[in-house]
């Protein structure tokens, strides 16, 4: 391991703080995602190269301490919920999100970077876990363009924790009516 992705794990296990011993544990499992092994292999470039670079150019920042834990936690969230679609049998995006654009970045990289700053500036540490979701979603659903994924973003830098709490009580709600045919 060089010194970067040294770096890059102690950047993960600040995040340990936020996300606890369930996502934290899997700090293996996503160094395995960026750098290789088992889940690497399954990945190849497409979703780890483009959380490390992005998880690169973040550790040569200058950042406090509660900005590395929720950094490091965000992306640690982000990285289990995709290791965890990828055992499910997910398959990432391949219509070039992934894919360098012509200003040298992919898609998957802005949005990376984008949820990685909102959740270095977020004061409610518990919305990290939704933001870091918009990431790991966007990079399995083809439905979800960049402008998309960049707008959600925005309304959850807008939305408190229990804003969003009550969204996703009203959507498990509307769920469970529309399975047991009570609604179109």
């Amino acid at each position: 391991m060089n010194k970067e992705q040294s770096q890059i794990e102690k950047l993960l296990k600040q995040g340990e703080e936020l996300t606890g011993p369930l996502v934290g544990g899997a700090i293996g499992g996503a160094v395995g995602l960026l750098f290789g092994g088992p889940v690497g292999a399954i990945v190849g470039s497409s979703v780890g190269g483009a959380t490390e670079k992005i998880l690169s150019d973040m550790v040569a920042r200058t950042l406090s301490k509660r900005e590395e834990v929720r950094v490091g936690g965000t992306a640690l969230f982000a990285l289990s919920k995709i290791k965890e679609r990828l055992e499910k049998g997910g398959v990432p995006r391949q219509d070039g999100f992934f894919n360098e654009k012509t200003n040298g970045r992919s898609e998957a990289e802005e949005i990376f970077e984008g949820v990685l700053i909102k959740a270095k500036n977020e004061h409610e540490e518990k919305k990290t876990k939704y933001t870091a979701n918009v990431f790991a979603n966007a990079a399995f659903d083809v439905n979800c363009s960049a402008g998309e994924a960049n707008h959600i973003l925005q309304l959850l830098e807008n939305f408190t924790y229990k804003q969003i709490c009550l969204l996703a009580l009203f959507e498990n709600k509307f769920t469970q009516l529309r399975q047991n045919d009570y609604m179109p």
